[in-house]
């Protein structure tokens, strides 16, 4: 049949890959956790370490979680700008 597909399996990024990523990136969040929940600081940290060599092992994938980290800042500090504002504009309102 023209235009058809090719077999899932057969593709770079298969949706069989996919599940397997992901499932070994949700036992490593496991272990994270399991780290995190008995006061193991040092072990989540590793493991989350771990994951997130899996995505950024390239420079510029390093420079992306490091510009989001700092939007993230960023915006969380306004965020807590916004409310000061308003919630003294609405005591100033109420006087």
């Amino acid at each position: 049949m023209k235009g058809r597909n090719p077999k899932i399996g057969l593709r770079p990024f298969s949706v069989c890959k996919t599940v397997d990523y992901w499932v070994l990136t949700q036992n490593i969040f496991a272990k994270a956790d399991i780290a995190r929940d008995s006061g193991d600081e040092k072990m989540e940290k590793a493991y989350l370490d771990d994951i997130i060599q899996m995505y950024a092992w390239r420079n510029d994938d390093i420079r992306e979680i490091a510009e989001w980290l700092d939007r993230r800042y960023l915006n969380k500090y306004i965020d807590k700008m916004q409310k000061e504002v308003r919630s003294t504009v609405i005591e100033k309102t109420r006087l």
